[in-house]
């Protein structure tokens, strides 16, 4: 990324109310110490956005050494945009279950605070290394299977960790074709993004931390797309802009940070005060499952044990639509020219799903209320035409 990429990818986030980067980093990478600098520099130039660093270890250079952790801990705590936590630069990683036992040294020679995601042990497992960890974070961001993802797994975490902090994933999509890395399979998305907003503002944890802003290889994003930063193969993500997530992002963050519960309401958001003007967000797949070849993509990664089951059962062939209204409202959802009519019975964010039920075409929406109309979008047409004949499982995601 340029240093424009990086300014203006920082601007956003900044403005969706994201507080801050987590910089994934491999070890044995020739692109670190390059991509580290401009990224604390541009964090640094748009003031009050912070980052920390996130020690990869299944990366393909393998396990970061015990030094190399310190020195780049080191190098940039004392930078204005490091990410503290209890006045300690926190850092993480993704996994490095092989080398626990290097942190007691490494803690000890940078004060830092220590949250790693070692999700591989389960929370059961992880328990037994509350003496060197401060908090954990959990990768377990989506469901298995032809479910929707429940909080079951968080409560797990926050349960052992008592009164540490535990940072809660979030994750819009998840959809990987790379047979480079040998990957290709989804979890579902489906109302993924606003269910677990509500997830996170009824369980309160310390932080949350949103998979991922930029990884075009697991259509997972929600920044906008770099082509020079798509990995090789993902050809799923041309014209597949996802940055319509950013929407209603504001509004989620503040209702996390109060703490804003309506008991009486069907909606957290329903009390909230002024957020982002009133509008519609939504997101579908382009082709419904049974309209291609699925390309050997797998329902769940067997590789984790998971049973593999079809995509078209995990994936489900509807448009996801999230509205935030002053007041209650009828909301039209339109696909190939057949009207589907729901109402929005609170202020605050609203959310649907809507069956294709076989219907291919134009897709269109709107929200209207005392015989007007107050927002509208239109979306990319839902064909059968699969590019070179393959389902692509990756989201359109669009906004009025």
């Amino acid at each position: 990324m340029s240093s424009e990429d990086w300014a203006s990818d920082l601007a956003m986030a900044k403005a969706a109310k994201i507080d801050g980067f987590a910089m994934n980093i491999a070890s044995g990478d020739p692109n670190t110490d390059t991509v580290l600098a401009a990224a604390y520099s541009a964090a640094e130039a748009v003031g009050d956005f912070k980052m920390f660093l996130s020690f990869d270890y299944l990366s393909m250079g393998g396990a970061w050494g015990m030094d190399q952790v310190i020195n780049k801990i080191n190098q940039y705590k004392s930078s204005p945009a490091q990410f503290r936590y209890h006045g300690k630069p926190l850092v993480s990683t993704f996994e490095g279950v092989g080398n626990i036992g290097d942190w007691f040294g490494i803690k000890s020679a940078t004060g830092c605070f220590f949250i790693p995601d070692w999700c591989s042990l389960g929370s059961a497992g992880f328990k037994s290394h509350l003496d060197i960890a401060d908090g954990a974070f959990s990768w377990d961001a989506w469901p298995e299977g032809a479910e929707d993802k429940t909080i079951d797994a968080d409560e797990q975490w926050m349960n052992i960790l008592c009164d540490k902090p535990f940072m809660m994933p979030v994750s819009p999509w998840f959809y990987t074709n790379m047979p480079n890395w040998n990957k290709n399979w989804l979890w579902r998305g489906d109302n993924l993004w606003h269910d677990r907003w509500q997830q996170v503002i009824h369980l309160q944890p310390a932080m949350v931390e949103i998979l991922c802003w930029n990884d075009f290889g697991e259509s997972n994003y929600i920044s906008p797309i770099h082509k020079s930063s798509v990995p090789e193969g993902a050809h799923y993500v041309a014209n597949m802009p996802h940055e319509a997530w950013l929407k209603f992002l504001p509004y989620y963050i503040d209702a996390y940070k109060s703490g804003n519960i309506s008991s009486s309401s069907t909606s957290p958001f329903e009390r909230l005060g002024p957020g982002p003007e009133e509008g519609i967000t939504f997101w579908y797949k382009r082709n419904p499952g049974n309209s291609g070849d699925n390309g050997g993509t797998t329902g769940n990664n067997p590789s984790q044990g998971q049973s593999a089951i079809a995509p078209e059962l995990v994936s489900q062939d509807k448009i996801f639509v999230s509205v935030l209204v002053a007041e209650p409202s009828d909301i039209v959802v339109s696909v190939g020219g057949t009207d589907t009519n729901l109402r929005a019975t609170h202020s605050g964010i609203n959310h649907f799903s809507v069956p294709l039920d076989g219907r291919t075409g134009a897709v269109k929406f709107r929200i209207q209320r005392k015989g007007q109309e107050i927002a509208s979008a239109v979306g990319p047409d839902i064909t059968d035409a699969c590019e070179n004949g393959l389902v692509n499982w990756n989201a359109f995601v669009g906004s009025s």
